[in-house]
């Protein structure tokens, strides 16, 4: 398996609930609530019940030029260069919201819907090398990074597309 295979079942993994922790190996924004506030701060926002609120919209656009200034326009997984068709990726388990990422990475269209949809692994092959992957005794043992993760920070307003920190 080479190492692009490794971070797209890595990612695969995360996606699926089988990796609970990001792992070093894998290139990714980890300071999102620094950049959620930097975008708070840097948009005219609407007064709502003492809160700065922002449309749903407005917060991913600005996640996404962001995370794609600092990372590149390079695949993560194919290590392929794209102009337009770049995807900002949200690694979460399933059990995280889009408030509360592990981080954001970039990734082409393919790898994207890759991980999205499926890869060419059965679940029990994705487990197994998840097992790897934890054991600090294994020969592919990836540590996750050393950080604590916050509980979410964006609040969603009741029956709207607006969010506030």
């Amino acid at each position: 398996m080479d190492s692009g295979e490794m971070v797209l079942l890595k990612l695969y993994a995360i996606e699926r609930g089988y990796l609970n922790y990001l792992p070093q190996s894998i290139p990714a924004v980890l300071n999102v609530d620094q950049m959620l506030r930097e975008i708070f701060n840097s948009r005219t926002t609407i007064p709502i019940d003492g809160h700065r609120c922002l449309l749903k919209s407005e917060i991913q656009n600005g996640l996404r030029r962001k995370v794609i200034k600092e990372l590149g326009k390079t695949c993560i997984v194919c290590n392929e260069y794209h102009e337009k068709g770049i995807n900002v990726h949200h690694i979460k388990p399933k059990s995280r919201s889009w408030g509360n990422p592990f981080g954001l990475t970039v990734l082409c269209d393919r790898c994207h819907k890759m991980i999205r949809c499926g890869i060419d692994k059965t679940d029990q092959v994705v487990k197994d090398v998840c097992t790897k992957i934890t054991n600090p005794e294994s020969n592919i043992y990836d540590p996750p990074y050393d950080l604590q993760y916050p509980e979410p920070t964006l609040v969603k307003v009741p029956k709207s597309c607006l969010y506030h920190l």
